[in-house]
C-alpha cells in the first residue's frame, strides 16, 4: 500500500511511514501472526525510485488483511496528527490498499497485482 507523503519547500514529495519499522509497533500489527511488514522509498541505504509503500506478506490471507488493516489505519492515524499536512496523493492510490495476491504459496498485500 502507499505511503501518505508531504510536499517540502515545493520540489520533493517526502513520502512518511518510517514509523511503522519501529520494533514495538511491528509487534503490535502483527500480533500473532506469521505475516511481516517491509517500507520502501525513503532514501536510506539508496535514493528513492519509487514512491514510498508497505509491503505486507504472510502465509495466511487472512492474517495478510488484518496487519494491512492496521497498517492502515496507523497511517490515517498519523495522517490526521501529521504537521506537515501529509496525504495520499490521488484517490487511486487508496483504492489499491484493498488488492490482495497470492504468489509462490505467500498472500501479499501491497500496491502492486501479482
Amino acid at each position: 500500500m502507499f505511503l501518505p507523503m508531504s510536499n517540502f519547500h515545493d520540489k520533493k514529495w517526502i513520502p512518511h511511514g518510517k514509523f511503522l519499522v519501529d520494533n514495538h509497533r511491528q509487534e503490535r500489527l502483527i500480533g500473532n501472526t506469521n505475516c511481516t511488514i517491509e517500507v520502501f522509498g525513503f532514501d536510506d541505504p539508496f535514493p528513492v525510485l519509487s514512491n514510498g509503500y508497505a509491503l505486507i506478506s504472510g502465509s495466511n490471507s487472512h492474517d495478510v488483511v488484518t496487519v494491512a488493516d492496521g497498517v492502515d489505519n496507523a497511517l490515517r492515524d498519523h495522517q490526521e496528527r501529521c504537521p506537515y499536512g501529509c496525504s495520499f496523493r490521488n484517490d487511486s492510490i487508496k483504492v489499491e490498499v484493498g488488492k490482495v495476491a497470492q504468489k509462490s504459496g505467500k498472500f501479499y498485500k501491497g500496491y502492486d497485482e501479482y
